[in-house]
């Protein structure tokens, strides 16, 4: 600034030296710093914004990641289950066959050369106490 000045003519440097001037001078300085300061304190919360945004994405996706792999945990569980479930349906079905009372008489029957009974069968007691 005081080279300005001084290419300036003696006498308006003279002028530009009075204590108005000074202090006018002096303010304007004062406001340029304090808008670079602003401009600074501007820079770093632009900074400190960006910073704050790229760690709540980043957390995001972590957590997008987290929900993608636990829904293909679930998905394969489901069908696990789907696949566990329908294996027990044919096992029933094939217990129900084996204890089937007329696959149990064609087996006695024919294998067996057992005898189905006329008259149902009669039960008798016997006391063990009486035999001796």
């Amino acid at each position: 600034m005081d080279k300005f000045i001084r290419n300036i003519g003696n006498e308006e440097y003279q002028k530009a030296r009075t204590p108005e001037k000074l202090i006018e001078n002096e303010y304007k300085h004062i406001q340029e710093q304090k808008k670079t300061s602003v401009f600074n304190i501007n820079r770093l919360t632009i900074i400190y914004f960006t910073v704050a945004v790229a760690a709540i994405l980043l957390i995001n996706t972590i957590m997008v990641v987290y929900v993608n792999n636990s829904l293909n945990e679930i998905n394969i569980l489901q069908k696990e289950l789907s696949d566990k479930k329908q294996k027990n349906e044919i096992l029933t079905r094939e217990i129900n066959y084996l204890e089937s009372p007329e696959r149990i008489t064609e087996i006695t029957t024919s294998k067996l050369s057992l005898i189905q009974p006329k008259d149902a069968p009669k039960f008798v007691n016997y006391n063990i106490k009486s035999v001796k």
